[in-house]
């Protein structure tokens, strides 16, 4: 009668972590341990994504439509951000090519142009916004709203008036779950929305829907970014005010500067109260345009830049950037200072551990297409 050969069998407690090893080694390069910010270049305008091990949210989705002024050539914000996103889902097939969360700060086109196109490609499976229905982006906003109702996909809008100085947050706001592949829990909550409450703001102030964006923080373990949307002085002064006993809630590692780097967009009491490692700038390249462009509004304008080298805390390579003096007024501006804008840098991903270091900023500079 035939033995049966001796086969060694690996012991069960060293099984579990075998297979874990096995599963890491398939996963695609690009997993990150880490939060990663992607500040996506859509031209002047905004779309940022945050990345998770398990998963993403996007806020906003915005983009440039100008054309040059000498060729007529088109810049198309929306293509931008619609060839970022493949690319991004492309290579982390574990994430499904499903947005987590899909959050739009307020209703203005350069926000929302492209709201219908990614809904319908990555299907999120939750939307926030700020419940307005007017501005020049209600259109892509009110897609958001009418996708929601007649999907029944969780919904829910944002008004300050419903919280309190602790911020807000809920299952809506905050979907994304880590902990069970052995990764941090993210804290994903809201400080600021649509108000109903004009205070001393004046009709033209409280008209505008820049000043109704969602402030929105983001915490990975020790870490924090802070987006602001187009919240104007107005709104940072009763920001501040606000969360005047409860100032960890504004200090962040990473910062969405406001509106693009407009006049009114930032304070230095602001940025103080912030103190960034990295500070962030959607905007388009310095270059005249036909259309709505940082070069007809002037962004992102000297003074910003100035309370932001003032108060961020982290440094880069010294570079010579454009920055505006007024409307379709640049010059020169030699910055060693965290700061980074589209419309200097191209693409910016900022990557941040949980114990709140700066891992590691990269960029992708595009040529000045300024003929």
């Amino acid at each position: 009668m035939r033995k049966t050969p001796n086969r060694s069998r690996l012991p069960q407690h060293l099984l579990a972590p075998l297979l874990l090893l096995l599963l890491l080694a398939a996963l695609p390069a690009t997993l990150t341990a880490n939060m990663k910010i992607h500040l996506i270049d859509v031209g002047q305008g905004h779309a940022s994504l945050v990345e998770f091990p398990c998963g993403s949210l996007l806020i906003d989705t915005g983009g440039e439509k100008t054309r040059r002024w000498r060729s007529g050539a088109n810049e198309d914000g929306a293509k931008k951000l619609s060839a970022y996103l493949l690319d991004f889902f492309d290579t982390r097939p574990h994430l499904g090519s499903r947005l987590d969360l899909l959050l739009l700060t307020h209703p203005h086109l350069d926000h929302t142009r492209s709201v219908k196109h990614v809904i319908s490609q990555y299907r999120p499976h939750n939307l926030v916004d700020n419940g307005q229905t007017t501005g020049s982006g209600k259109a892509g906003q009110k897609a958001l709203q009418r996708y929601a109702s007649d999907t029944g996909t969780p919904y829910w809008y944002v008004k300050t008036t419903t919280f309190t100085s602790a911020g807000f947050t809920n299952r809506v706001i905050d979907p994304i779950d880590c902990s069970a592949s052995g990764s941090e829990d993210p804290k994903i909550s809201v400080l600021w929305g649509q108000t109903t409450d004009p205070g001393d703001w004046g009709s033209n102030h409280f008209d505008d829907e820049n000043n109704h964006s969602i402030v929105l923080r983001v915490e990975w373990g020790n870490a924090s970014v802070l987006f602001l949307g187009d919240l104007e002085e107005p709104a940072i002064e009763d920001l501040l005010e606000k969360y005047k006993t409860s100032p960890e809630l504004l200090k962040a590692d990473a910062l969405q500067v406001s509106h693009h780097g407009s006049a009114n967009g930032t304070t230095a009491d602001l940025v103080a109260a912030v103190a960034p490692h990295v500070a962030l700038i959607g905007a388009g390249q310095p270059c005249k345009r036909k259309g709505y462009s940082a070069w007809t509004h002037g962004h992102p304008r000297t003074g910003v830049i100035d309370d932001l080298v003032a108060s961020t805390t982290s440094a880069r390579a010294t570079t010579s950037v454009r920055v505006a003096d007024g409307v379709r007024t640049f010059r020169p501006y030699s910055l060693d200072k965290a700061i980074y804008s589209t419309g200097w840098d191209g693409h910016v991903v900022v990557e941040l551990d949980s114990s709140g270091t700066l891992v590691s900023v990269s960029t992708d500079p595009q040529p000045q297409l300024c003929d």
